[in-house]
């Protein structure tokens, strides 16, 4: 007797009519749990400029330009870490705008993080079910 069993290791992901995958190892979860501090420690290895504090009376075109710069990084290292290498490119060039790109990390992250809770609580609720079903058997097997 054979037995096969073929599980994906991903969460697919669809993004504009295109598909990426989100690598469920053990590593890669905890990359993301961590994702804000890789973020930072990567944005610290470019030129980040912090325009954060600027006030609406300073804002030129010059402080606009380094908010999307920035923003852009921000995102870009984001996406390369959740989705692979590359992944941002490819989502700002179907959708050329650093906010709705933003939104949709928010939106990927977000889901993910729902599709790995509700993968725990399958996983609970079928080890559950199996340790009922053993107590229950070994329960009838102890009358006999």
């Amino acid at each position: 007797m054979a037995i096969k069993i073929e599980q994906s290791a991903g969460i697919p992901v669809t993004i504009n009519k295109m598909d990426f995958e989100f690598d469920i190892s053990d590593e890669n979860i905890k990359r993301l749990v961590n994702i804000d501090e890789i973020i930072e420690a990567k944005i610290a290895k470019t030129d980040f400029k912090n325009t954060v504090g600027e006030g609406i009376e300073e804002l030129t075109g010059e402080v606009f330009e380094e908010g999307l710069k920035n923003s852009a990084i921000v995102v870009k290292v984001g996406f390369d870490e959740i989705l692979g290498e590359g992944s941002f490119e490819k989502i700002y060039k179907s959708c050329p705008s650093v906010f709705r790109v933003s939104e949709i990390l928010l939106a990927v992250t977000e889901g993910i993080f729902q599709e790995l809770e509700e993968m725990g609580k399958r996983i609970e609720q079928s080890q559950s079910e199996k340790a009922q079903s053993y107590l229950k058997a070994k329960k009838v097997k102890a009358k006999k």
